[in-house]
């Protein structure tokens, strides 16, 4: 079966909410008011940026680009 851009690009989007819905998640469990995110975790995604902006805006969070790393704020 082939698939779409669209199907492939929609794949991606959930895949890089999924990885910044647990990473949330996980630190709220332990507490944390910070997480960070490698840039590899959003690899071959062509609209990571939108994603974690959307993500972020969505949750009332903040975040910094430092080096290879998105660095999230939990108020």
């Amino acid at each position: 079966m082939r698939h779409t851009d669209e199907q492939y690009l929609e794949w991606i989007r959930q895949g890089d909410f999924l990885l910044l819905k647990n990473s949330y998640e996980k630190a709220l469990q332990h507490g944390s008011k910070d997480f960070k995110i490698h840039r590899s975790g959003f690899e071959d995604s062509p609209n990571f940026r939108a994603h974690i902006s959307q993500f972020a805006l969505e949750n009332g969070l903040s975040f910094i680009e430092k080096s290879d790393f998105f660095i999230f704020h939990i108020p």
